[in-house]
């Protein structure tokens, strides 16, 4: 694949076997792998052979800032639905603080898909 061999172990060691988990994964949750080199980054993208998903512009687009809305995307919370599914604490255990977790279940309660 064109990988250095220790970013090959890396991504091994995060559960990337194979394409299909590579696909399964965002943007985000890829570049937050300690280590992995821009290089293997783009060849992974190149193996893809399309952009790996991401719902930064999504949250953003919600008035969601920047650091959150990548947060979102690296825990694979891509949209609305997916954000009406968990609870505060579920978010504060997954690293949100707990006043941005209540901001995002108000966003997800007032919120609609269009």
């Amino acid at each position: 694949m064109g990988i250095a061999y220790q970013d090959a172990n890396r991504l091994v060691d995060a559960g990337l076997r194979t394409r299909e988990d590579l696909a399964a994964w965002t943007r985000e949750q890829l570049l937050s792998l300690s280590g992995l080199s821009e290089h293997s980054f783009r060849r992974c993208q190149e193996v893809l052979d399309q952009p790996l998903a991401t719902s930064v512009a999504y949250w953003t687009a919600r008035s969601v800032p920047w650091p959150t809305a990548w947060r979102l995307s690296r825990e694979r919370i891509m949209n609305l639905d997916d954000l009406r599914r968990l609870s505060t604490d579920q978010l504060v255990k997954r690293g949100f603080r707990r006043l941005e977790a209540r901001d995002l279940v108000s966003l997800a309660a007032g919120g609609s898909e269009q």
